[in-house]
């Protein structure tokens, strides 16, 4: 740390000298005007940055013919959460097809990067949109939106027998997900900018708890996957009538608690999230029963069963989890202009 002491000029202002490295980097000039915010733990930051515009990042990414496409894709994602804004593909050799498709995937997939450039051996992609332009609150309503909407399809699913629901159950996970990367990449430039947390009027415990609790509502959205591709190997006459009204019961339980955790979250009513606490048990007990009335089943329909009643389980226990994030950041100060469940 480099210390600097205060001074006192015309007998009122008080005078800090600027680190001349520091005003080197950024081309300052005298008379320039610079930017200083307190910061609520009383710490002053000064800026040389007065629009808050985003300064350009940008990322190589060196790939050959023989690399994965997975693993190309996954690539992409990390550079995307961790705030790049400009990410350029390079090749020695022309881009092949399955690779072009696979990036032509993750931008599709990602909100904001579109290919502004692409040749033979070269694809650049930049951020159109600015990420700190959506609000937080507004990303994670979206995904607890699309993610209700899942387990409620799956359980209709489950009812009418109805494949083509299930099917969409599971492309509509691809519209969390992008949710989800959003949330964390603006958790990341906040993280590499407090002014930025300023921008959205947010703060880093408020962004870290809507990425904590995003992270437990995308692994409810997964599990709504596996329920649905569950079902879609259930024929209609496997499962009896009964076994069928009984599990569809338990899941209908299991979206009350979701839907209470979450409720719970917007409005941070501790008391709510205690009572989601006191009703996974029930569930839990639910079942349990469940699983022992399979039993009599053939073997392949008590597997499949049994996937659903788990994944059900899993959804049960992520709302408690929820409940207890939402108790454990209660201490903490209200930022939000909007606090109340939709």
């Amino acid at each position: 740390m480099d210390i600097r002491r205060v001074q006192m000029t015309g007998g009122s202002s008080y005078v800090l000298t600027l680190p001349k490295e520091w005003v080197t980097s950024l081309n300052i000039r005298k008379n320039d005007p610079v930017g200083v915010m307190i910061q609520a733990d009383g710490d002053l930051m000064i800026t040389g940055n007065l629009t808050g515009d985003l300064p350009p990042r940008s990322r190589v990414v060196t790939i050959d013919q023989g690399m994965d496409s997975q693993l190309l894709f996954r690539i992409l994602v990390g550079i995307y959460i961790a705030g790049y804004n400009i990410i350029e593909i390079r090749s020695k050799d022309r881009i092949q097809g399955t690779l072009r498709r696979t990036i032509r995937a993750f931008s599709d997939q990602v909100i904001g990067l579109e290919p502004v450039e692409e040749e033979e051996t070269i694809i650049i992609l930049r951020d159109l949109f600015n990420p700190l332009d959506m609000p937080l609150d507004t990303s994670f309503r979206r995904m607890y939106a699309v993610t209700h909407g899942m387990l409620t399809d799956s359980a209709e699913g489950l009812k009418s027998c109805d494949q083509g629901r299930v099917q969409d159950v599971e492309f509509r996970d691809r519209d969390v997900d992008r949710l989800f990367w959003l949330i964390s990449r603006q958790t990341n430039m906040i993280l590499q900018s407090p002014r930025n947390a300023e921008r959205m009027k947010t703060n880093i415990s408020e962004v870290l708890h809507y990425l904590q609790t995003g992270r437990i509502v995308e692994r409810v959205a997964d599990h709504c996957v596996l329920i649905s591709r569950s079902i879609s190997m259930i024929e209609k006459e496997i499962l009896t009538e009964e076994v069928r009204v009984v599990i569809g019961k338990a899941m209908a339980e299991a979206d009350k608690l979701f839907e209470m955790s979450i409720s719970a979250f917007f409005s941070r009513d501790m008391k709510k999230a205690n009572r989601v606490l006191g009703t996974t048990s029930p569930l839990e007990q639910s079942l349990h029963q469940i699983n022992q009335d399979i039993l009599a089943l053939p073997t392949d329909s008590v597997m499949v069963a049994r996937k659903i009643t788990d994944s059900i389980r899993r959804i049960g226990e992520y709302s408690g989890d929820i409940a207890e994030r939402v108790i454990d950041f209660g201490v903490i100060p209200d930022t939000r202009s909007d606090s109340s469940a939709s």
